[in-house]
């Protein structure tokens, strides 16, 4: 009896971690955009040249990783799902691993994109504009 409940302990602990991971990619790529979004809000209100397609192509990146992170949160569902379906009701085994590493995967790619997003942001930031006591300057 105590190797089930050890059992059942080790899948809500991997349940749980799993779902954390998704929360990750959503909140570094999520948190991403809007700052730059922000970010693009202060640099206009001061009307520093910053080149608009070079923004587009860093948001790009972080709406990417969040993609990524939606598709790896739906993988991460159907592998518990099938799990469950293996464990219940004796549905076809393995199923549920190979959605596991899909999910795993499309964090990873995800943290992938958020990391080229990061670089390309603070490209744009060294060459765009400088910040001082008074705020953004051309």
């Amino acid at each position: 009896m105590a190797s089930n409940d050890f059992s059942v302990e080790v899948y809500k602990s991997i349940i749980e971690r799993s779902g954390q991971m998704v929360r990750y990619c959503f909140l570094m790529n999520g948190g991403a955009v809007v700052a730059l979004l922000a970010f693009l809000g202060q640099v206009w209100g001061q009307r520093v040249d910053v080149e608009a397609s070079r923004i587009n192509t860093v948001v790009l990146w972080f709406v990417f990783g969040l993609v990524a992170g939606v598709v790896a949160s739906i993988a991460d569902y159907i592998a518990l799902s099938r799990l469950y379906q293996e464990q219940e009701h004796g549905a076809r085994r393995g199923v549920n691993e190979w959605f596991a590493w899909v999910s795993l995967l499309l964090v990873a790619l995800s943290l992938v994109l958020f990391g080229v997003g990061a670089v390309l942001s603070a490209e744009i930031l060294v060459e765009g504009a400088t910040w001082d006591a008074s705020g953004w300057q051309p």
